[in-house]
């Protein structure tokens, strides 16, 4: 999950998601997908888990931050991953965003056994954390064990 999702703004958000499978698929369907996309059900339930199950057919370009960083988080869930690498996912967002972002990402980890490994130079954001790892010129500084953090509501 990157900080800014590398998603074109003009594709509709279900192409965008289906692009997160592009390179698992035969040429002829990735081909195929990106003019009519070929799992819409795949695509409508992993946008349905950030709770964006309405932006479907919606133009990325119509989409707010949060929204976008949703969609990619939603890409993430479509390829079903053991691990998700997130680097600074809330770093352009205003601060309600970023907490339904950070909830949603705890959630993943919660309920699907997912593990989330997140960079950011927010304390607010590290404090999520079940362990913070703090680094400063290469080397870790402080080993931070907490207990699951509680979900905040928006």
């Amino acid at each position: 999950v990157h900080q800014s999702p590398p998603i074109p703004g003009r594709q509709r958000v279900v192409t965008a998601i289906l692009a997160g499978k592009l390179g698992q698929w035969p040429a002829w369907k990735s081909l195929a997908s990106l003019i009519y996309p070929l799992d819409i059900p795949g695509a409508q339930a992993a946008l349905e888990r950030v709770d964006l199950a309405e932006k479907l057919f919606a133009r990325c370009d119509q989409l707010s931050g949060g929204q976008l960083q949703r969609v990619g988080i939603a890409r993430v869930l479509y390829q079903q991953p053991e691990l998700i690498l997130a680097d600074e996912p809330t770093g352009n967002l205003d601060t309600a965003s970023s907490r339904e972002i950070m909830n949603i990402l705890e959630e993943l980890n919660r309920e699907d056994g997912i593990t989330i490994i997140l960079v950011t130079h927010e304390s607010d954001i590290a404090a999520y954390a079940s362990r913070e790892l703090v680094m400063k010129d290469g080397q870790i500084t402080q080993d931070v064990r907490r207990a699951p953090h509680l979900t905040v509501v928006p």
